[in-house]
């Protein structure tokens, strides 16, 4: 995790016992997966946490799918769908920690100014399977969906929503949509990258 500027496994699970602010995540269909369990354990070691219930749809996804939407200071604009496995459940403990303000992730000035200079809403789909690719993908992505207001994400895992990222299969993984017209495919290199990927140098 040190390799990516990740907390580690003792700092993130010490970050989600001291969040003071209430992090209430939204769920459907996701009794019996790894995201249920995490949650669960999450709630009850801090009561800040609180799991909903609730049958959700979200846009064009499939339906009766697992769907995680994490709210507090994520303001409801991320959106887990699918299950995650192994070293994914760090990016999950991360957004909760970070929606609860356990984590702080600041911006430098000229990341501030390319969000600033973007206009209209921007939803991105990440599709992801386990691996430091993605995990990396999901970590810088985080300060920019916590310092934007104008930025939805969805993420996405490929082994329980095959069918539906067959649509938008460029091979490799992660793969980022924006908007459903431009993407990227591979982990950007660091936050620098990723803000020019998110609002200038896109591909279609």
């Amino acid at each position: 995790m040190k390799l990516i500027d990740m907390p580690s496994p003792k700092e993130l699970n010490d970050a989600l016992r001291k969040i003071r602010h209430d992090v209430v995540v939204e769920v459907s269909n996701i009794n019996g997966t790894n995201i249920y369990k995490e949650l669960i354990e999450i709630s009850r070691q801090n009561s800040k946490v609180k799991i909903v219930e609730r049958d959700l749809a979200v846009n064009d996804f499939p339906p009766h799918k697992p769907v995680t939407i994490i709210h507090g200071a994520l303001k409801g604009h991320v959106v887990f769908l699918g299950d995650l496995e192994d070293i994914l459940v760090y990016s999950l403990k991360e957004y909760i920690a970070v929606a609860g303000k356990a984590i702080n992730y600041s911006l430098n000035e000229n990341i501030v100014k390319m969000a600033k200079s973007s206009k209209g809403l921007k939803k991105i789909k990440l599709f992801i399977t386990p691996g430091v690719p993605c995990l990396k993908t999901l970590h810088l992505l985080l300060p920019l969906i916590v310092h934007d207001d104008n930025l939805r994400l969805y993420v996405i895992d490929v082994h329980r929503l095959s069918e539906y990222y067959e649509r938008y299969s460029k091979g490799a993984l992660p793969l980022m949509l924006i908007n459903d017209d431009k993407y990227h495919i591979g982990a950007p290199s660091n936050i620098k990258e990723l803000a020019k990927i998110v609002y200038y140098d896109l591909q279609g």
